[in-house]
């Protein structure tokens, strides 16, 4: 596994990104996937791909990107968890190519880039509980070891497979468009993120050209 490269305007400490850079991200790779007609809801890949490659392009960090099972404690008052696994024996479940969640991770923290879209894919499983889009942004050490032990709202277990995130990443690579996505992306976001722009003209195979908004995300902190 690949190190984070220390920057100097960053406090390793606490965290890798900014809550805004983060924020600016997570909304470019919306925009595009919204843009090409993709559910982003259903592209945790793409969050954790792309968003891999803007942390290494633009700052200078390597986080990979896994692929496995995963789960999130959101809310505490409703006990609301939402998971990312299929059941794979009487009493055991694991991340599979039919239920698995990506997102990107070094030795000292995972990057969620898709987490503020939470609270959307988790809508109507429970009805009277108002979940916030936050930012995912947490040190490896907090993990729990199972959902079992959650307590706390941001509580979280991961458990990567190294086959399902080759697996992933393959799928992602050999497909021509995803890496013009990638281009796109990297292309659009700038850091410092005050002087990016709010949209991106692009050139489609017809000839055409066109552009591409950035699509807001209101985040309340962080989990």
């Amino acid at each position: 596994m690949l190190s984070c490269l220390n920057m100097v305007h960053h406090d390793m400490n606490k965290q890798l990104i900014s809550l805004q850079e983060y924020q600016r991200i997570s909304e470019t790779i919306y925009s595009v996937l919204l843009f090409l007609g993709l559910t982003p809801t259903k592209s945790c890949s793409y969050f954790s791909i792309i968003g891999a490659f803007l942390l290494h392009e633009h700052f200078g960090i390597t986080c990979k990107s896994y692929s496995g099972g995963a789960s999130y404690y959101l809310s505490s008052e409703e006990d609301a968890v939402l998971s990312f696994v299929e059941q794979v024996g009487p009493n055991s479940y694991a991340g599979t190519i039919n239920a698995f969640h990506s997102w990107n991770q070094n030795e000292e923290f995972i990057i969620d880039f898709q987490a503020p879209l939470f609270p959307e894919m988790i809508n109507g499983k429970f009805q009277e509980v108002d979940i916030p889009s936050k930012m995912f942004q947490k040190k490896l050490s907090e993990q729990c070891q199972t959902p079992l032990q959650f307590r706390q709202n941001g509580d979280f277990c991961h458990q990567p497979d190294n086959e399902l995130t080759k697996h992933m990443v393959d799928i992602f690579v050999n497909e021509p468009l995803n890496m013009d996505m990638v281009k796109i992306c990297s292309k659009w976001f700038v850091n410092p993120i005050s002087k990016m722009e709010d949209n991106i003209e692009i050139k489609l195979n017809t000839g055409q050209s066109k552009s591409i908004f950035l699509q807001k995300i209101k985040l309340l902190g962080a989990w």
